[in-house]
């Protein structure tokens, strides 16, 4: 094909322009070298689709062989936090995901079990189809090498192409706090890493999970899902105060039900404490309100006056109300 005219056209319309066959036949192999060459002329494919032995076999075992159709597997995280971004791996955020799409993943993982076995038969079935340049009609010699240019491409593009290998995509994306793009890193997870992860994913006693590697890489991923519009966000809630000592400073984001007891980082489950009250409620399941200050307040543990935070020089504490009659001071 020569633009939109045929090659044997092409010849007809050259005055006294002669071409023997075999001469024919060297400069079709060579514009078949072409592999994005396109032949516009539906006359030629309507025929060798209607007429080809070939075809009408391998149309045949098309319809014989039915594959699954499987998507690819990705999954993908953002974070607009640096430090949760270095700490959380790509493995560590699959096998957080696996606990909810572990059933997705083994019916995908079967569905290409099953196209394996399927392309097997189909590949053999395929390979005794090897006969091209054969019609059910009688065609003319000099038409013949064109034909079977058009009826390889016609038949390699009608070659099936099942999914035979399963992987899983984990990419993660760190982004600024407005959304843009800053950096990426990404792993591929092959079906027998897959499938060890679920395994020791489903492997638990008492809702806990016996390996203390899975447990370790999903209390991070559960960690780092506080991004930093969720720390903004309870801090406003609870009015940039502590909420056991009202304190402003050093604050810190608590889970009142702690991760190792089974707690989700939800915004009902997020409080605003300061670094002292986060290290003294430690795993405990305490909850505060922002109006129980008062309940919450730090004594002096020598004249039982109330505490107060204190700009000292060496930075910020608690004193004693009583100062100077009392002197006791307690760190921050």
């Amino acid at each position: 094909k020569v633009g939109n005219v045929s090659f044997n056209s092409l010849i007809e319309q050259i005055p006294g322009f002669r071409i023997n066959e075999r001469e024919k036949d060297r400069l079709l192999k060579d514009l078949n070298k072409i592999p994005e060459i396109e032949i516009d002329d539906n006359k030629y494919k309507n025929f060798i689709t209607e007429h080809s032995i070939l075809l009408q076999n391998f149309r045949h075992v098309n319809s014989k062989h039915h594959f699954n159709e499987i998507q690819p597997y990705k999954i993908r995280k953002l974070y607009d936090n640096d430090i949760y971004y270095s700490k959380v791996s790509p493995v560590d955020y699959l096998t957080y995901q696996l606990q909810f799409c572990y059933k997705d993943i083994k019916n995908n993982i079967s569905k290409v079990v099953e196209n394996s076995c399927n392309y097997e038969l189909y590949v053999s079935d395929v390979n005794e189809i090897t006969y091209f340049n054969e019609y059910d009609i009688e065609v003319n010699l000099k038409f013949k090498r064109l034909l079977q240019i058009i009826e390889e491409k016609i038949y390699y593009k009608s070659v099936l192409k099942p999914v035979i290998e399963f992987n899983v995509l984990v990419e993660i994306v760190l982004t600024n706090i407005n959304g843009s793009y800053k950096t990426s890193k990404r792993q591929i997870f092959d079906v027998t890493i897959v499938e060890e992860l679920i395994e020791k994913v489903n492997n638990k006693s008492n809702n806990r999970f016996n390996d203390e590697q899975i447990w370790k890489s999903i209390s991070i991923v559960e960690r780092a899902k506080v991004s930093n519009k969720m720390r903004f966000a309870v801090y406003k809630r609870d009015n940039n105060r502590c909420r056991k000592c009202g304190s402003r400073y050093n604050l810190e984001i608590d889970h009142i039900i702690p991760i190792a007891k089974g707690g989700k980082t939800t915004f009902d489950n997020l409080q605003t404490l300061c670094k002292r009250c986060n290290e003294e409620k430690s795993d405990t399941i305490e909850a505060y309100t922002t109006q129980n200050y008062d309940s919450h307040k730090r004594y002096c543990k020598v004249c039982k006056a109330p505490m107060k935070i204190v700009n000292g020089k060496y930075g910020m504490f608690y004193g004693c109300t009583n100062y100077p009659k009392c002197n006791y001071k307690e760190r921050i």
